[in-house]
Protein backbone atom coordinates (compact mmCIF):
# COMPACT_ATOMS: atom_id res chain seq x y z
CA UNK A 1 0.00 0.00 0.00
CA UNK A 2 1.03 3.44 -1.28
CA UNK A 3 -0.09 6.25 0.25
CA UNK A 4 -0.82 9.54 -2.64
CA UNK A 5 1.73 12.49 -1.35
CA UNK A 6 -0.77 14.99 -2.58
CA UNK A 7 -4.80 15.44 -1.68
CA UNK A 8 -7.21 15.25 -4.67
CA UNK A 9 -8.48 18.16 -5.77
CA UNK A 10 -12.34 18.75 -6.19
CA UNK A 11 -13.60 20.88 -8.30
CA UNK A 12 -17.49 22.25 -7.98
CA UNK A 13 -18.94 22.17 -11.71
CA UNK A 14 -22.10 22.93 -12.86
CA UNK A 15 -24.25 21.86 -16.16
CA UNK A 16 -22.65 24.29 -18.95
CA UNK A 17 -26.28 26.02 -19.23
CA UNK A 18 -27.07 26.36 -15.31
CA UNK A 19 -26.49 29.92 -13.29
CA UNK A 20 -25.24 29.93 -10.04
CA UNK A 21 -26.09 33.51 -9.41
CA UNK A 22 -28.50 34.14 -6.98
CA UNK A 23 -29.08 30.30 -5.89
CA UNK A 24 -29.85 31.01 -2.51
CA UNK A 25 -29.53 27.38 -1.02
CA UNK A 26 -28.04 25.10 -4.01
CA UNK A 27 -29.05 21.65 -4.46
CA UNK A 28 -25.64 19.71 -4.92
CA UNK A 29 -25.46 16.11 -6.39
CA UNK A 30 -23.39 13.59 -4.25
CA UNK A 31 -22.56 10.58 -4.69
CA UNK A 32 -24.10 9.27 -1.77
CA UNK A 33 -24.42 10.41 1.89
CA UNK A 34 -21.47 11.13 3.70
CA UNK A 35 -19.08 10.86 0.73
CA UNK A 36 -16.14 12.95 -0.74
CA UNK A 37 -18.83 15.01 -2.85
CA UNK A 38 -21.32 15.69 0.02
CA UNK A 39 -18.57 16.81 2.49
CA UNK A 40 -16.82 19.01 0.47
CA UNK A 41 -20.23 20.72 -0.73
CA UNK A 42 -20.17 21.15 3.34
CA UNK A 43 -16.82 22.85 3.33
CA UNK A 44 -17.07 24.54 0.67
CA UNK A 45 -20.91 26.08 1.57
CA UNK A 46 -19.01 27.08 5.00
CA UNK A 47 -15.67 28.43 3.56
CA UNK A 48 -17.84 30.72 1.45
CA UNK A 49 -20.68 31.86 3.28
CA UNK A 50 -20.74 30.36 7.05
CA UNK A 51 -22.27 28.11 8.96
CA UNK A 52 -26.17 28.71 8.56
CA UNK A 53 -25.10 28.43 4.19
CA UNK A 54 -23.79 24.90 5.05
CA UNK A 55 -26.97 24.17 7.34
CA UNK A 56 -29.40 25.24 4.46
CA UNK A 57 -27.60 22.91 1.67
CA UNK A 58 -29.68 20.39 -0.15
CA UNK A 59 -28.68 17.24 -1.79
CA UNK A 60 -29.63 14.69 -4.51
CA UNK A 61 -28.28 11.09 -4.45
CA UNK A 62 -26.84 10.17 -7.74
CA UNK A 63 -24.67 7.16 -7.00
CA UNK A 64 -22.13 7.79 -9.78
CA UNK A 65 -21.11 10.15 -12.07
CA UNK A 66 -22.95 9.17 -14.89
CA UNK A 67 -25.72 9.30 -12.25
CA UNK A 68 -24.80 13.44 -11.67
CA UNK A 69 -24.60 14.09 -15.25
CA UNK A 70 -28.17 13.07 -15.78
CA UNK A 71 -29.01 14.77 -12.40
CA UNK A 72 -27.38 18.03 -13.55
CA UNK A 73 -28.55 18.31 -17.50
CA UNK A 74 -32.79 17.38 -15.94
CA UNK A 75 -32.17 20.00 -13.27
CA UNK A 76 -32.24 18.28 -10.17
CA UNK A 77 -29.05 20.06 -8.62
CA UNK A 78 -27.45 23.13 -9.05
CA UNK A 79 -23.65 21.83 -8.93
CA UNK A 80 -21.74 18.55 -8.07
CA UNK A 81 -18.30 18.10 -6.76
CA UNK A 82 -15.79 15.90 -7.62
CA UNK A 83 -12.06 14.88 -8.69
CA UNK A 84 -11.43 17.86 -11.22
CA UNK A 85 -9.36 15.43 -13.29
CA UNK A 86 -12.35 13.01 -13.79
CA UNK A 87 -14.68 15.81 -14.82
CA UNK A 88 -11.98 17.37 -16.97
CA UNK A 89 -13.54 15.89 -20.20
CA UNK A 90 -16.85 16.72 -19.20
CA UNK A 91 -15.74 20.67 -18.87
CA UNK A 92 -13.86 20.59 -21.94
CA UNK A 93 -16.69 19.40 -24.19
CA UNK A 94 -18.57 22.01 -22.68
CA UNK A 95 -21.21 19.56 -21.18
CA UNK A 96 -20.03 20.80 -17.51
CA UNK A 97 -18.58 23.94 -16.52
CA UNK A 98 -15.95 24.35 -13.50
CA UNK A 99 -17.14 27.23 -11.30
CA UNK A 100 -14.12 26.44 -8.64
CA UNK A 101 -11.69 23.92 -6.71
Amino acid sequence: HVAASSPLTEAASLYSHSAPDGVKAPRFAVSRMSSGSHLMAFVDARRRAGDAAAAALQFEIVGDLEGARACLREGRADAFMWEKFTTKPLVDSGEWRRIGE
